[in-house]
Order: C-alpha cells, then sequence, then structure tokens
C-alpha cells in the first residue's frame, strides 16, 4: 500500500506544522470553515530500515513527529515481524532450491515471484505463491494462502546466515494427518501466528463456513499496535492517539505478554489499557510438557510465563526495566553484568545485594562470568532461535539428579558430572540453602503429579501454604483441583478467593467449581471483574451453571472463538451436549475428530458421549479405531475406556484383557486395577482380584472402597482374619463406612 492516508476534518483547523527537509514534498492544504473535507496528513518519507514502509500508512504518520522512535523501532523485531516479498532479500532463497526432508520434497523457486511446491511420498502436491514473510533474522519463514483468506506457513525456514532451507520441527517429520503438520490448523497463520505479527490483527472466523476474513492494520508490530487505537477523529494538528491516556508500568507489561506468553485467547479484543486476564488464560507448569517441573522453560513458551513465575517478576519486574521498548535491545549489554547489577549491585527497590567476584567463582567476562550464562541459560526453538530463559532459577544439579531438570553448571562442565556440580554449588553457596529446598520441594510434587501419582496431593497442600509467588500459588491450585474432593482441598482453595491477583482468584475457582456441589464463594467468583476468573469458575463449573445464565453465554462466546480449532471444537461439543442439542454436539465432534486425526482426546471424549446416548456399540468402535492412533497401544485411557464399555455389553474376558492391558501401559492407574479386582472377584479369580484391589489401595491411600471390596472376597473365602483386617483398614480410611462396619459385625457373628 503506498500514498497517503486521508482523513475527514470536522469544523474549522488551523494548520501550524513546521515543514522539515523530510517532509518538502508533502502538500497541506488547510480549510476554513468547511466541514467533512479530505485532506492529507503529514507522512514520512525519509530513509528507514524497515522493509515495507509504504505498507505502513500509520506508522508513518507517527514517524512526522517521533522519528528518533521510528528510527529505533524500525530495526527491530517488531518492525521485521512481518513483511512482503523483497525481491533483494528474498531472491536467493527462491533461486530454484529443492529440498528432501523425511518423505517429503520441497521446491523454492520463482526468485523474485517467489513460489513453493510441496509432494510427500503418497503423491499429495501443493504448488502455491509465496505472496508473504515472516521476519528476517535468525529466521525467515514464508507464508501461502491455500484457501481463499486461510494461510498456512509451511515448517521449512530459511537461514539467511547459513543459506539453507531446514525444517523448524528439526527430525520430527510431521504427517499430513496430524494438526500441527503445515497444511492443518496446527500451523493455521490467521489463528496461530498473525496476531503476534501483525497490527491490530483480527481473524474474524466464521464457524459455519469455517472461513477467515482477517483483517489488520499494517504489517509488523506497528505503533498502535502498542499506543493504542487512532481516535475516531482528530485534527491533523493533533495526536491520532489518545496521548492524555498514561499507562502503567503493569499495564504496558500486559501488552507486551499479549504475544510474549504462551496463552489460550478468550477473545480477540484486547487493547492498551485492559487487563491481559480479561482476555487470555496464562499457560502454568500445571499443564505437563510446558515447563520443567522447576519452572525452566521446556517448550516454546515466549518469557513472559517464566517470568512471572520467577522472584523478580514477583518483585515487580517489568519488561522494560530491562528492554528498549522500541527497539527491544536490552538496556545495557547483558553480557558485561552492568544490566543484571544495575539492581544488584546496590540493592535497589529491594534486590538481592550481589558482590560480582566474591559470587560467580568465575571470571568477569568469560563464559560463566556473566549473569546471564548461569541465570538465564537458553534454549534453541525452531531450531535455528536460541531464546533466554527468564525463569532466573538457581541451578540445581540435584535436581538434575533427581527428575532431570537442566542445570546451567552441567551445561557447561559435562565431563566432571553432577556429583562434582553438586559438591560445588553446595559449597559455594551455602547461604541459598532454604531457598534451594522450597524450589526441590515444589519441584518434586509437581513431578509426581505429572508421573500420575495418586497421593501427590498431599504434597502441594503445604507447599501452597508456604508459597509466595502468586503464579506458583496458581500453578498448585490448578492441579489441586483434580483432588478437589480430598480433606482440606475445598478450604485451602477458598482462602485464596481473595487474592489480589486474578490468576490465583481462578485457580481457586477451577477448585471449589469441581466438587458436586459448588457454594458460595465458587458464585462469588461467577461476579468477579475479571472475566478469566468468570470463565474457569464457570467452565469447570458447568455441571452446576444455569444453561440460561449470562456466564453460560460468555462460555459459549470464548468456544466460538477458539473454535476454529480441535479444542475449541471440543468445548462446543460439550456445551451442546449437556444442553441437550445432541446433533449439534455430535456435529462438533466430528470436526474435531477431522481436525486433530493423531490425538486421541477427540475420540475418547465423543466415545464417552455416545456411551451416554446409548450408543455403545459406535462408542467401542471408535475406541478401537483410536486405540490404533499415532504409537499404537500408549494411551491408557482409551484401553481403560473401552474396558467399561466391554464389561457393560457383558464381553468380561475381553474386558478383563483391556484393564490389564490399561496397568501395563500405566501400572499407577488405581481405577483400573480397582474394577479389575471386581471383575476377577465376579469370575471367581479370588487370588488376581486380592492383588489387584491391593494395587489399588496402594494408588488410593484415603478411599476405603479397595480394602473393602478385599475384605468381601476374604470373607466369602472363610479368611476371616484377613477379611477383619481389611474391613478395619476401610474403617481407618473413613471412619464413617458403613458397609465395613456391618461387615466386621457379620465377621462378629460368624
Amino acid at each position: 500500500m503506498t500514498g497517503s492516508v486521508k482523513t475527514r476534518i470536522s469544523g474549522a483547523c488551523a494548520l501550524r506544522l513546521g515543514v522539515t527537509a523530510i517532509l518538502l514534498a508533502v502538500v497541506f492544504l488547510v480549510w476554513r470553515g468547511w466541514q467533512g473535507v479530505e485532506v492529507e496528513r503529514p507522512m514520512y518519507h525519509g530513509p528507514s530500515e524497515v522493509p515495507d514502509l509504504y505498507a505502513l500508512t500509520v506508522s508513518r504518520q507517527c514517524a512526522v513527529c517521533h522519528e528518533k522512535e521510528f528510527h529505533e523501532w524500525a530495526g527491530s523485531h517488531h518492525a521485521w515481524a512481518h513483511r512482503a516479498v523483497d525481491p533483494d532479500l528474498d531472491r536467493v532463497a527462491f533461486a530454484d532450491r529443492e529440498v528432501r526432508d523425511g518423505p517429503a520434497t520441497w521446491l523454492f523457486y520463482g526468485g523474485e515471484n517467489p513460489r513453493l511446491t510441496w509432494r510427500d511420498e503418497n503423491g499429495m502436491e501443493k504448488d502455491l505463491p509465496v505472496p508473504m514473510i515472516i521476519g528476517l533474522t535468525p529466521l525467515v519463514q514464508p507464508v501461502v494462502e491455500t484457501q481463499p483468506g486461510r494461510y498456512q506457513v509451511p515448517d521449512m525456514a530459511w537461514d539467511p546466515e547459513r543459506m539453507e532451507w531446514f525444517s523448524i520441527f528439526g527430525d520430527e517429520q510431521r504427517r499430513p494427518e496430524e494438526w500441527g503438520h503445515w497444511t492443518r490448523r496446527g500451523m493455521n497463520w490467521n489463528s496461530q501466528c498473525a496476531y503476534c505479527h501483525f497490527t491490530d490483527f483480527r481473524k474474524n472466523y466464521d464457524h459455519e463456513k469455517d472461513r477467515y476474513t482477517s483483517t489488520w492494520t499494517e504489517p509488523g508490530v506497528g505503533c498502535t499496535q502498542c499506543h493504542g487505537p487512532v481516535k475516531n477523529t482528530h485534527s491533523l494538528s493533533s495526536c491520532m492517539i489518545d496521548n492524555t491516556r498514561k499507562f502503567s508500568s503493569e499495564q504496558w507489561m500486559d501488552s507486551c505478554a499479549t504475544c510474549h506468553a504462551r496463552r489460550a485467547e478468550l477473545d480477540e479484543e484486547f487493547a492498551i489499557g485492559d487487563s491481559f486476564h480479561d482476555h487470555y488464560q496464562l499457560t502454568l507448569p500445571d499443564q505437563p510438557g510446558m515447563f520443567y517441573p522447576d519452572g525452566q522453560q521446556l517448550d516454546e513458551v515466549y518469557l513472559y510465563n517464566t517470568l512471572k513465575m520467577s522472584r523478580m517478576g514477583h518483585a515487580g519486574v517489568h519488561c522494560m526495566d530491562c528492554h528498549d521498548p522500541h527497539s527491544g535491545l536490552t538496556l545495557y549489554e547483558p553480557t558485561n553484568n552492568q544490566l543484571c547489577m544495575q539492581c544488584h549491585g546496590t540493592g535497589r527497590d529491594g534486590a538481592t545485594p550481589i558482590h560480582e567476584l566474591s559470587h560467580m567463582f568465575h571470571e568477569p567476562g568469560t563464559e560463566g562470568g556473566r549473569c546471564v550464562d548461569c541465570h538465564m541459560p537458553h534454549t534453541t526453538y525452531m531450531a535455528r532461535d536460541p531464546r533466554r530463559d527468564h525463569s532466573f532459577v538457581i541451578p540445581d544439579p540435584v535436581l538434575t539428579q533427581e527428575i532431570g531438570v537442566p542445570n546451567a553448571c552441567s551445561n557447561c562442565h559435562q565431563e566432571e558430572g553432577l556429583e562434582w556440580a553438586i559438591e560445588w554449588t553446595e559449597a559455594w553457596w551455602p547461604e541459598l540453602g532454604e531457598k534451594r529446598a522450597h524450589v526441590r520441594e515444589r519441584a518434586r510434587a509437581i513431578h509426581a503429579v505429572h508421573e500420575g501419582d495418586q497421593e501427590a496431593w498431599r504434597g502441594l497442600l503445604p507447599l501452597l501454604e508456604r508459597e509466595e509467588i502468586t503464579a506458583w500459588q496458581a500453578t498448585l491450585l490448578r492441579l489441586l483441583a483434580f483432588w478437589a474432593d480430598r480433606e482440606g482441598v475445598p478450604e485451602a482453595a477458598e482462602r485464596y478467593v481473595g487474592s489480589e491477583d486474578p490468576v490465583v482468584r481462578a485457580a481457586a475457582g477451577r477448585v471449589l467449581a469441581s466438587v458436586d456441589e459448588p457454594g458460595a464463594k465458587w458464585r462469588e467468583l461467577l461476579r468477579d471483574e475479571v472475566r478469566l476468573v468468570r470463565y474457569e469458575a464457570a467452565w469447570h463449573g458447568l455441571h452446576a451453571l444455569d444453561r440460561n445464565s449470562p456466564m453460560w453465554q460468555e462460555v459459549e462466546r470464548v468456544a466460538l472463538h477458539m473454535s476454529d480449532q480441535p479444542s475449541g471444537a471440543m468445548q462446543m461439543a460439550r456445551l451442546d451436549g449437556l444442553r441437550g442439542r445432541t446433533s449439534s454436539a455430535e456435529e462438533w465432534y466430528q470436526r474435531a475428530l477431522e481436525r486433530d486425526q493423531t490425538s486421541t482426546v477427540p475420540p475418547r471424549d465423543f466415545a464417552v458421549f455416545l456411551s451416554g446416548q446409548g450408543r455403545l456399540n459406535e462408542a467401542i468402535r471408535l475406541l478401537q479405531e483410536a486405540d490404533e492412533i499415532g504409537p499404537r497401544g500408549t494411551d491408557p485411557d482409551i484401553s481403560y475406556l473401552l474396558a467399561l464399555g466391554l464389561a457393560e455389553q457383558g464381553r468380561m474376558d475381553e474386558a478383563a484383557e483391556a484393564f490389564a492391558e490399561t496397568l501395563r501401559r500405566d501400572p499407577r492407574h488405581g481405577r483400573a486395577a480397582y474394577n479389575l479386582g471386581l471383575l476377577y472377584a465376579g469370575q471367581g479369580r479370588d487370588r488376581e482380584a486380592i492383588e489387584a484391589l491391593l494395587r489399588a489401595e496402594e494408588f488410593f491411600a484415603d478411599s476405603p472402597d479397595a480394602p473393602y471390596a478385599r475384605a468381601t472376597i476374604h470373607f466369602r473365602r472363610g479368611e476371616t482374619d484377613e477379611a477383619e483386617a481389611a474391613a478395619r483398614e476401610a474403617l481407618r480410611r473413613r471412619s464413617d463406612h458403613e458397609p465395613s462396619r456391618r461387615l466386621l459385625e457379620a465377621i462378629r457373628r460368624r
């Protein structure tokens, strides 16, 4: 897009703008006493590093008055986040280059008019023009239009330094039926990429037609993305945005977080000044595979999340305490420690004072003698993009030894081994013992949850009471929601309903919503001023929510916004199912199945839905098909549900094998062990039944069900001592368990 932007002016205006050398070519027309006349606004036409200068129809106007800031921004990753194809920049990459990536072949050709061709081993082929490009360094990604308005991002990227094409997924080689394949929803530009690479982007998804009519103002992250929208009316002599609005550092940080956080979208209406939590749901370590249990980045989490989990983030350190807002560069060169020592050298703002030489035990300026080497180790994403961790963890080789989290010491000192690293970290920094102990206990507890330990909640409760960092409070509460029915868990959550942090209140809402009959505190959260809190309380408490309430409608709007992705389709299916709209629910399940053909989650949930509709044969067939997905025979949930379905049909031998298969896949699957014990007991296989029930007792240390069931088997077999011991164990677990009490009386009478 080239030329000037025309603005409508109402009423008399007096134009008093100094004409600089850069603006000599711009003609200004001043109209007095005339209404509704179109006039040309001043536009910047000078030199700029940004590639699409004439496409910046708003930011070029900002540059007239803010030239210094414009030039700082124009060389940044924000300015280069998205651009048109540039013959000078992209000709070499598209000079008839053929690349083999596993079963696929790529051809990049066309030079100044670039195109790509993709073929796979099954004969699938796509030949498409490349109209847009993401980025400049350290990698360049082409964007192609596969349907009108629908854009996809190939997983092949250009490395401008090495002058080669490579796969951002390394050796993963995703298959065409996978959600994450470049032709499918996981690599859809409209929903997965564009918001953070364009200014004022709206994906505008039509769920009925499954189409996008996306809109945006400018390529790249331009001025108004961070400073606010253009005013509806403004004169030539005034700023286009409302510059009377002043934002707090927290509001600026919320704006940064919209792109620099791993999050789920509740809508696409965020504007500077809004709360991040009115529009997004922050990803935390309760979700497996995102972070290491100590909070270090694992998957691509975009930095803000780890900062919020750090002591620095909790203390109020914000993005612009370290980064220039326009260039994105750090305020000082981080490799000489000046950036960190601006606070830690003096103890400013409560920072822990640190003496460099006595703290580091490495020569300043050398590897290991820089703060970032130990406290901000980098992880490479997209195969060529190293990013520093913002969790600022204390390196702890003990956790590496115990649960496999990385530590910066061993990154450099691999040959010396873990025992050496443990010895010296303890010797050099003994004063960190208390901090280390808390992080270790928390990491171990979270690791236990992710490993399927049914009793892990016991370790979470005392940790929650001692935790100071709100992001970790929220993490622990989210994890405790799986044990919402256990003693002390709802009471613990109620204590956080009044937290100042909406993420904590939302997490408390998860717990309080997960009981059979949510109470007054849950209903209080449904009226919270922050949407995230209301949404979490409502979504997790759908079973208790009025189907016609405003909160149900709010949840439905969020699901519709996300319905272009499998997760959103699944949410719509659940909502329609609860409302009794069975045909619509089934249609949404079918969409989710089509959009994610390599996940067992859509067929699993669809099978549960079909079973509830009395369509058990279809449910079993779907589960059997799902068991063939991905690495065959690895999902314990599928085999467990299949076992339940087979048992309901009276196919007991097959059900027993499916329960046993579940335990082979997950030896800690307590429900499978319990049901297998009951099934064996019904078949007269008492010894096997007792063995299975003993396993279930181990996994469910608070439940009286397994020891009671075992007691009945012993009693039937005439093993009164064993029956009495098992019944007493059930009563120890729950003193009011009446079946066990009656069984004890029967044993005494015998």
